[in-house]
């Protein structure tokens, strides 16, 4: 649906998005054509044509206007502007290399393995806390916890893992057994195709 509201036009797609679920959103502007596709797959509820881009250039909102209803609710774990038009191509690739399966090409569904990195609960916490995700399919996977100034701190699982949901504690302790600091750390989960990185708090 397109509104006009003064000098600004908001598009609003007519797509629907699981809730609970990881997608990847993305636009392309190409010449005067405007896109969306959601987890690859051309959303042409949205796209619309003869559009110009300004001059002096111009501001992005992400969600909606705070006095709206239809305003985002949800989580936003990666958030991306390149400096330059991504063609659909180049867009779809990015998805391909990122998520680690094929995308669909000008609207055509294609199915794929799901995974997903859950944020830890508790978070903060002391000293204990649960790591949660999803792998699409069975695979070698590594789970690592990295210091603030990315050095390895232990490795949490590096092996064959089957598909669906895993949880993995992890005690505030390094690979040698000792307690570390309080301060911020990161985990890592690696799987063919699928790297994903969150942010945790430790308060001892």
């Amino acid at each position: 649906m397109v509104r006009h509201t003064g000098s600004v036009t908001e598009l609003l797609s007519n797509a629907s998005i699981t809730d609970g679920s990881f997608h990847h959103v993305a636009m392309t502007y190409e010449g005067s054509s405007l896109k969306l596709y959601i987890d690859g797959v051309l959303d042409n509820s949205l796209s619309i044509s003869g559009l110009q881009a300004m001059v002096g250039g111009g501001m992005i909102g992400l969600g909606g206007a705070s006095a709206r209803a239809s305003q985002f609710d949800g989580l936003i774990d990666d958030f991306r502007i390149w400096n330059v038009a991504r063609t659909a191509n180049q867009i779809l690739s990015t998805i391909t290399a990122e998520l680690g399966f094929p995308t669909a090409v000008e609207g055509e569904g294609a199915p794929r393995p799901s995974f997903e990195l859950s944020q830890n609960r508790p978070n903060p916490f002391n000293p204990h806390t649960l790591i949660r995700f999803d792998l699409g399919q069975a695979c070698h996977t590594r789970l690592y916890v990295y210091d603030a100034q990315g050095r390895l701190v232990t490795r949490l699982v590096d092996r064959e893992l089957a598909a669906g949901p895993h949880s993995v504690p992890w005690s505030g302790r390094n690979d040698a057994g000792r307690d570390v600091a309080s301060g911020v750390y990161f985990y890592s989960l690696e799987a063919p195709g699928f790297t994903s990185t969150r942010r945790m708090v430790l308060l001892r």
